[in-house]
């Protein structure tokens, strides 16, 4: 029997805010383990939105759980 998760309870992209239904890429920043869709985002969060906003560039729905 397959189990299927709630929307709500999918991660999101912790740059783009894309909704991670399979994969994904875990990588620690800010002392916490955030959810990526792409390399890119990667970059563009660590070279625009950590120097811009700081620890405020955190969404709650891109942490790991």
């Amino acid at each position: 029997m397959t189990v299927y998760r709630e929307v709500s309870e999918l991660p999101r992209c912790g740059s783009c805010g894309k909704l991670l239904t399979v994969g994904g890429i875990e990588q620690e920043r800010l002392g916490h383990v955030i959810w990526f869709c792409s390399d890119q985002c990667i970059r563009v969060f660590d070279s625009y939105k950590v120097p811009k906003y700081g620890a405020d560039a955190i969404w709650p729905e891109s942490l790991k759980r």
